[in-house]
């Protein structure tokens, strides 16, 4: 009697299971001069339809990402920023010249018109044309 309840519960498993996948997506970018020092600079990383076939959205995991610097700017900040709807309005803070894996974001829908930014400030000071020393890329971590 214990077998025939247990069978149905086991295939209940193997199906959901079957049905799960992972993907993932990198994308690189150099980011955008700091013009004026104090200023801002950044690489975003909008989601296109095509980065998103043949599904038409996943759920978020995480983001792995690695960051350039700009060596002639004092006092750089950096954030990574991730929005759903276009607009990246939630942000991670994260080190320049670095890499690292964000959880921040888990469970975020991810689909065409999602993007995540990586900016770089500078409050301080530094040249007043300060150009990055190379680029940012981030990897999307989705799950289905």
């Amino acid at each position: 009697m214990m077998k025939k309840k247990l069978l149905p519960l086991a295939l209940m498993f193997v199906s959901v299971t079957g049905m799960a996948g992972e993907f993932s997506l990198t994308k690189s970018k150099a980011p955008h001069r700091i013009i004026v020092s104090p200023g801002m600079g950044g690489a975003a990383f909008p989601i296109g339809y095509m980065d998103t076939r043949p599904r038409t959205s996943y759920t978020l995991e995480s983001i792995e990402w690695s960051t350039t610097g700009f060596p002639q700017s004092v006092g750089e900040t950096v954030q990574l920023c991730y929005g759903s709807g276009g607009n990246p309005d939630d942000c991670d803070s994260i080190a320049p010249n670095s890499s690292g894996t964000s959880y921040r974001f888990r469970g975020k829908t991810f689909r065409a018109g999602s993007m995540a930014v990586i900016r770089h400030s500078s409050a301080v000071g530094g040249a007043r044309n300060s150009q990055p020393s190379g680029e940012d890329w981030v990897r999307f971590n989705l799950s289905y």
